[in-house]
């Protein structure tokens, strides 16, 4: 387990990747729907004000399974989005949907995806709080990958098949082995991998198509100052023939227009 500090709330969640848009098999990006499409729902939902002095907490649980606890609203629509704890992604909205917190348990088909567990928590916010939102293009500060200087590292996949990520932690060392990764799905699963070194969305500026296996290993952060090693930042340089450097570019906020603000339970 490992914790991620938040300007406004302190999220513990499962390295199961889930919380930022994996699955157990790997990379899942939420698909994008379009305004009339009818969104998937849960089979049940439990809604609750959190307890006083309840631990927060984020996950998305094997089995078709979600488990919200001690959370802002605010951090429900960055996590129906797929944007993690990021929280330069959502505007506007009433205050108290970042300072109230709420519990929530939510079951659906075992066979769900993380990316459709996603599109239910949507439209649960949907339902049961009157969630109106718009899509903005905002510029931001972010991390542009883009190509190395040097030769790229990365080794075209040899078959088609789903983008995958394997964690490994050995040594001091982490390790995530990739396979069938574009750079777009590279970009969007940075910030998951290590969120202490990636601390802003990262932009595939590498105009490079086609899906690679590759390895990336690194030291992670608090081990630095004793142990050494290699950063994230070093390692995507030296290991996969990238960069990453930081820039402002246009990303798309989610801005929310309205929120009701109703008793939980109900």
């Amino acid at each position: 387990m490992r914790k991620r500090v938040s300007t406004a709330a302190t999220v513990v969640m499962l390295r199961s990747g889930a919380a930022f848009g994996q699955d157990a098999n790997g990379y899942s990006p939420v698909p994008k729907v379009s305004a009339n499409e009818k969104l998937p729902e849960f089979d049940t939902v439990d809604f609750q004000i959190s307890k006083e002095g309840s631990q927060q907490m984020e996950q998305f649980l094997p089995n078709g399974k979600i488990q919200f606890q001690a959370l802002p609203v605010k951090f429900m629509v960055l996590a129906a989005w797929g944007y993690g704890y990021d929280e330069s992604r959502v505007a506007g909205g009433p205050s108290w949907m970042n300072t109230e917190k709420f519990d929530l348990m939510a079951t659906a088909a075992p066979d769900s995806s993380i990316a459709t567990l996603r599109l239910m928590l949507r439209a649960f916010l949907v339902e049961r709080l009157g969630l109106q939102t718009h899509v903005e293009d905002k510029v931001i500060p972010v991390y542009a990958l883009l190509r190395g200087n040097g030769p790229l590292k990365v080794k075209p996949s040899a078959t088609a098949g789903v983008s995958e990520c394997t964690r490994g932690n050995a040594e001091g060392l982490t390790t995530e082995t990739c396979h069938n990764m574009k750079m777009d799905d590279l970009a969007n699963s940075l910030h998951s991998m290590a969120p202490v070194y990636i601390d802003r969305p990262v932009v595939n500026l590498t105009e490079i198509d086609g899906a690679y296996d590759f390895e990336l290993q690194w030291t992670p952060r608090a081990q630095l100052p004793t142990a050494g090693g290699l950063t994230v930042f070093e390692s995507v340089d030296r290991q996969l023939g990238l960069k990453l450097e930081p820039a402002e570019h246009s990303m798309p906020i989610i801005v929310v227009d309205k929120l009701n603000r109703i008793e939980a339970g109900k």
